[in-house]
């Protein structure tokens, strides 16, 4: 005898659920794109940064050898010689510059060192006894700006001291300089 038993019922899924499934999908998607293009850029922003640092890096390294011909305060330009032509640059010289930062805090310990070098400073020029002696050292800062993935320009800033026979190209304060540290002419 041949039993007859109901047809096994398959369940299927309804409109609103495979809607619901796509619409998580959706979001998940999106998310997920957005996430994928912020690090895209903070990779980009990275890269610029990099770039940027060498290139300030570099131009500090001319200055300190004494390459900058005609260098003043505010000296400044872009960098499409090296391929950077969104990237610009200016060089501020000395702590009253106009194009330094000079918004730093007065409990912090770069202030602690700054009025100390600027103390040392004023009391060898004091000891000297003369107007027109140039310090040693002459602070660089070197600014450059280029643009961020979000259309924002940044910066980068360098600074550091060099050298003022190196900053305004005067060899009779270096062969001064040379001379009183080195008595016999020799190099240390």
């Amino acid at each position: 005898m041949i039993s007859s038993s109901p047809p096994p019922q398959h369940r299927a899924f309804s409109l609103i659920e495979v809607m619901v499934s796509l619409m998580l999908l959706a979001v998940t998607l999106t998310v997920l794109l957005q996430l994928r293009g912020e690090a895209v850029g903070r990779a980009s922003d990275g890269r610029s940064l990099a770039v940027a640092s060498r290139l300030s890096l570099r131009m500090m390294h001319q200055i300190e050898a004494g390459r900058f011909t005609d260098l003043f305060d505010g000296f400044n330009g872009d960098l499409a010689d090296d391929g950077y032509e969104d990237f610009t640059f200016v060089i501020g010289l000395g702590d009253s510059s106009l194009y330094s930062n000079n918004d730093i805090d007065t409990s912090s310990p770069e202030y602690a060192w700054r009025e100390s070098a600027r103390t040392r400073e004023e009391e060898r020029q004091e000891e000297d006894d003369s107007d027109d002696i140039k310090p040693e050292k002459t602070r660089v800062v070197i600014t450059v700006t280029y643009p961020g993935y979000d259309g924002e320009e940044r910066e980068y800033q360098l600074e550091t001291l060099v050298d003022t026979w190196a900053v305004y190209q005067d060899f009779e304060l270096y062969e001064e300089l040379w001379a009183s540290n080195n008595e016999k002419g020799e190099i240390q």
